[in-house]
């Protein structure tokens, strides 16, 4: 099954918590979760602000526990997550800056 990006993203962001809790065993809700929180505090204008770097330690140790449970080979996008909540940091949270930035800049070019 092929999802889109605003399926994904509200799966991630919302109701991944809940599916998986009962689909999961601890061991992986507990890695989903600090993929999970991390995002929460990402997309949020005022938690990014607060707690950006802890945002960043949980992507860290999401992406560790993914190389320690023997995913050796790592897609590329999923090792790139450590890096977003240096993105975020001194910018504005992950759900505002790509897009109301690339509208703008659409708005601009097609004038």
């Amino acid at each position: 099954m092929r999802w889109k990006a605003t399926k994904l993203r509200e799966f991630l962001l919302y109701s991944g918590l809940v599916v998986l809790r009962r689909t999961l065993n601890d061991d992986l809700y507990q890695h989903f979760m600090l993929l999970f929180v991390s995002m929460r505090i990402l997309v949020s204008q005022q938690l990014s602000q607060l707690y950006c770097d802890y945002a960043h330690e949980q992507l860290v140790k999401f992406v560790d526990a993914a190389v320690l449970d023997g995913n050796d080979i790592l897609v590329y996008n999923v090792h790139c997550s450590v890096h977003i909540a240096n993105d975020v940091k001194g910018l504005v949270a992950l759900k505002t800056s790509a897009h109301s930035s690339l509208r703008t800049n659409y708005a601009n070019l097609r004038n």
